[in-house]
């Protein structure tokens, strides 16, 4: 509207403009007229007078040479007067021809301004008002046209964005109901440790209010399940300050519950966004886990008084009573008997090593001992077994010169013997070596290396796990018998004395090799005794590296 104003006021500016012009045109023209007829007459009278007395013309004479001018001033004044209207006709069709076209120009302005780019001037002048009128039918001729294909496009993209938008909410539905379907309690969080989302599962573990949307945020203090909620933000907090993607919490709660809970980055690039955290009540599965710990035990109490007296009678028959076991078939018997305790007891045993380790209730003496002084105990006590085999075991360690380590000496004989034993059974020929070394990082590691079938790497990821054995296949177990519980008790003494054991190589046809380590003893006296064992260490580092 304002633009449409202005053009008018431009409109009637430029017509007045045009009027003030031809009325000081048609002014000037008429008083020039006037003058100069005014002049003529008298420039007439005056050059008559001496012309009539110079020449003797008479008064009638002048009368019509004067009658003559008046005649040609009278036709120079009806020209001028023809002059005038024709002057004053030409500026009015000028005013008219310009002013209508202006005009509408103004209102063509005004229409474009309201948005109506529909609208022809169509003035058929051929002038250059007609070429501007031209010039605008085709500029608003063109805005229309891109008006059109814009609000086409608008729909387009509108219905794109609608479309998108109804996806998104579908997305955006099925994502929460997977989230509140999840048998898991879910927590999603952002980099900074704040609660975006909290799933049904979550709040019923937890004890929350199902009907507050944001309870942690608004009652941080108080209550069993905000105090877990801080305990699992305070982790995610560390999480993210030390750039860690993923770590496990078990939590103990004040009425006896246990949660495992899992957290995860959620990662864009390099950039920790949030955490996402699973929490699991495991509350059921480890009292029946402790409950079939505990069942074990008694158990296995109940069975090893039973199973010592059969072997013992066994044994005692055997040794007593050899003229009577001539009977046909009654020596075999005895000695399944006998065989079969010992292996009962073994598994017994194993079963409560188990128990004993996982409860923490086995005790441990660790003191400083010569780890070459128990492998050489082991060697000789596995050689029956070894000759049975026709399987050599060869103890790759200098007497005395490893400096001692500080564990339980009946605990890490058991250890040699499980991997000594495992070695034994799964070599059909050729050797079993033992070799310990000092590493210069406070630990000697021992090595068993054998050249039996070896273990498939499907098998060794089976390795140091509850019941597992390596065998070929994952769903059967091995030929060779066993309870599957030798590497894993050997794990847990070993990590309980402060070393680490591991599988460091397998091919199979070819061999394994098992090690473990463990700490070198602190020599607390003096001085020269902290020199002999830096010594000692010295020596048997040159010495295995021979």
């Amino acid at each position: 509207m304002r633009t449409r104003r202005n053009t008018l006021k431009t409109s009637n500016k430029v017509r007045n403009q045009i009027l003030i012009t031809f009325l000081l045109g048609l002014t000037m023209l008429v008083a020039f007229g006037v003058i100069m007829l005014q002049s003529s007459f008298g420039d007439i009278n005056f050059l008559m007078e001496p012309l009539a007395k110079n020449q003797g013309i008479g008064p009638a004479g002048v009368a019509q040479i004067t009658g003559s001018l008046e005649g040609i001033a009278r036709s120079a004044f009806l020209f001028l007067c023809f002059g005038i209207i024709l002057y004053s006709a030409l500026m009015f069709y000028l005013i008219y021809s310009i002013f209508p076209g202006l005009k509408r120009i103004g209102q063509a302005i005004g229409f474009m301004n309201k948005g109506d780019f529909k609208h022809k001037l169509d003035l058929p002048l051929n002038n250059e008002l007609g070429d501007i009128a031209r010039a605008l039918d085709l500029a608003m001729e063109h805005i229309s046209t891109s008006q059109q294909l814009l609000i086409n496009e608008k729909a387009g993209v509108e219905k794109v964005v609608d479309q998108r938008t109804s996806e998104l909410s579908e997305e955006k539905a099925r994502f929460l109901a997977s989230i509140n379907s999840l048998p898991l309690g879910y927590i999603l969080l952002d980099r900074q440790g704040n609660i975006l989302l909290l799933n049904p599962k979550v709040r019923h573990i937890l004890k929350l209010n199902p009907t507050i949307e944001h309870e942690v945020a608004q009652n941080n203090e108080g209550g069993e399940g905000n105090k877990i909620i801080d305990s699992v933000i305070n982790n995610v907090q560390k999480m993210a300050a030390h750039q860690k993607h993923l770590d496990t919490q078990d939590i103990t709660s004040a009425n006896g519950r246990f949660l495992h809970v899992l957290a995860s980055a959620i990662m864009d690039g390099n950039t920790i966004e949030g955490f996402v955290v699973l929490v699991e009540d495991v509350t059921e599965a480890k009292i029946l886990e402790r409950s079939r710990d505990e069942f074990f035990s008694i158990a296995s109490h109940e069975l090893r008084t039973p199973l010592t007296a059969i072997r013992g009678n066994a044994s005692m028959i055997k040794d007593f009573y050899k003229e009577q076991l001539k009977t046909e078939g009654l020596d075999e018997m005895v000695n399944d008997i006998h065989t079969s305790s010992v292996r009962l007891l073994e598994i017994v045993n194993d079963f409560l090593d188990t128990s004993s380790l996982e409860l923490g209730k086995m005790r441990f003496e660790p003191k400083d001992i010569s780890i070459d002084k128990i492998i050489e105990d082991v060697v000789y006590e596995m050689g029956s077994i070894s000759k049975q085999k026709k399987v050599h075991i060869v103890a790759g360690t200098v007497l005395g010169k490893l400096p001692p380590v500080f564990a339980d000496p009946n605990r890490i004989k058991q250890v040699i013997l499980n991997l000594v034993g495992n070695a034994l059974k799964f070599t059909t020929e050729g050797s079993v070596t033992i070799i310990a070394e000092a590493q210069l990082k406070g630990m000697v590691k021992v090595s068993i290396v054998d050249t039996g079938r070896g273990i498939s790497p499907e098998g060794q990821q089976l390795l140091f796990h509850k019941f597992q054995q390596a065998g070929k296949s994952l769903f059967t177990r091995d030929a060779a018998g066993g309870t599957g519980l030798g590497l894993y008790i050997s794990k847990l003494i070993v990590e309980k004395q402060g070393g680490k054991i591991s599988l460091e190589r397998s091919e199979e046809g070819v061999g394994s090799t098992f090690s473990f380590t463990l700490p070198i003893a602190k020599v607390n006296s003096s001085s020269e005794l902290a020199d002999n064992e830096t010594k000692l260490v010295a020596e048997a580092v040159a010495t295995s590296s021979i």
